[in-house]
């Protein structure tokens, strides 16, 4: 695999540098064996670990394109910090960096976060190698929120990385469930994606952690709030304990960032204010650009993907208000005045009554 030649030639050479380094390039303790997915600016590769579980690799996909694959543009991508920039110079960068895709504010326990994570020799100082690689790690999306929500149960962990390439916690069920099979037995029978379902037990317990990730999102109150802009069945998956995992992050963004790319796009129509598959704006006729805001919450688009995940099966008890609640989330609408208290009386509601269930 050439980009990885060339990556450990630069770890080589001292110009980047990474936890992951020495074992892919060195010790060779991890390996790369096969592709796993594909999105549009990734390839995942899964890296097995001896005596350990699998993880997960993200590479940048212009990674695979033949003119990416040489020394000058792979020197572009950890081109800053430039040699003799001092270390005070780049955590204004770092700050300046986080100010501009989470929100205004000092961000010091997030850039000392930072800062400990480049150190990946653990002395106390972060070399220019270990500045050029958490730098070049900060412009994806995917890595700076498994960083933020590195405390959440409901991301998958990050487990390294090297130069830009990082390592994330492999989920064992990497999708809710497939509505688009195109296989024959979906001709014959719409509802076939629904027979592998789990217990509808184990389906409330993905249900009532994706909602309890979707209040931390929207109230995360540690940096910014964040949305989901990608939320599909192919997104969101679970680990053999049914606890939900967020798959697709490179979507999640925050209000501000939401708000600042909403501004800069000129629209005719609505069509024309989108973000991913989720984040629907509105365009403003009289400035021919999008307003900067979503028209539905990420618990709208949240309902819409567990309506038909826990239909099957659904306890004869709890059905009518589940029902009730559904209609409720569905109304809700970032035009209406009291949508914060909609917002969080749908979610705990809806929360409490499968929990209580499933409990």
């Amino acid at each position: 695999m050439l980009f990885l030649v060339l990556q450990c030639q630069l770890y080589e050479d001292g110009v980047v540098d990474g936890n992951l380094c020495s074992k892919l390039c060195r010790t060779k303790t991890l390996q790369i064996h096969n592709c796993y997915d594909m999105e549009s600016n990734y390839r995942v590769k899964i890296l097995q670990v001896f005596y350990t579980n699998q993880t997960v690799i993200k590479v940048h996909n212009n990674r695979f394109r033949e003119s990416a694959l040489d020394r000058y543009e792979l020197d572009v991508i950890y081109r800053f910090p430039e040699e003799g920039s001092h270390m005070e110079h780049f955590r204004v960068m770092v700050k300046s960096f986080l100010n501009h895709k989470l929100a205004r504010g000092d961000h010091l326990d997030l850039v000392t976060k930072l800062m400990d994570y480049a150190d990946c020799n653990h002395d106390g100082k972060v070399s220019l190698a270990e500045a050029k690689s958490l730098w070049a790690l900060l412009q994806h999306t995917d890595f700076l929120v498994a960083f933020v929500f590195q405390a959440s149960e409901y991301i998958p962990k990050l487990l390294g990385s090297c130069g830009d390439l990082f390592a994330l916690e492999r989920v064992s069920y990497p999708k809710l469930y497939d509505r688009n099979n195109s296989s024959w037995l979906s001709y014959l029978f719409p509802n076939s994606y629904t027979w592998n379902f789990p217990s509808w037990h184990n389906r409330g317990r993905v249900a009532v952690s994706l909602l309890e990730f979707a209040l931390d999102a929207y109230q995360h109150d540690s940096e910014a709030s964040f949305h989901m802009c990608d939320l599909q069945p192919s997104t969101i998956g679970h680990n053999s304990q049914y606890d939900v995992r967020v798959i697709e992050l490179k979507n999640m963004i925050t209000q501000r960032e939401l708000a600042i790319s909403f501004s800069q796009t000129p629209c005719l129509d609505n069509a024309n204010c989108v973000i991913g598959t989720t984040c629907l704006g509105s365009c403003n006729s009289s400035t021919a650009k999008c307003n900067p805001g979503v028209m539905r919450p990420n618990l709208y688009h949240i309902c819409q993907l567990l309506q038909p995940y826990l239909a099957p099966s659904i306890p004869r008890d709890i059905k009518g208000d589940l029902m009730n609640l559904w209609d409720a989330c569905f109304a809700l609408s970032s035009n209406s005045s009291d949508l914060e208290l909609n917002h969080s009386l749908v979610l705990i509601n809806l929360k409490s009554l499968l929990w209580n269930e499933i409990s």
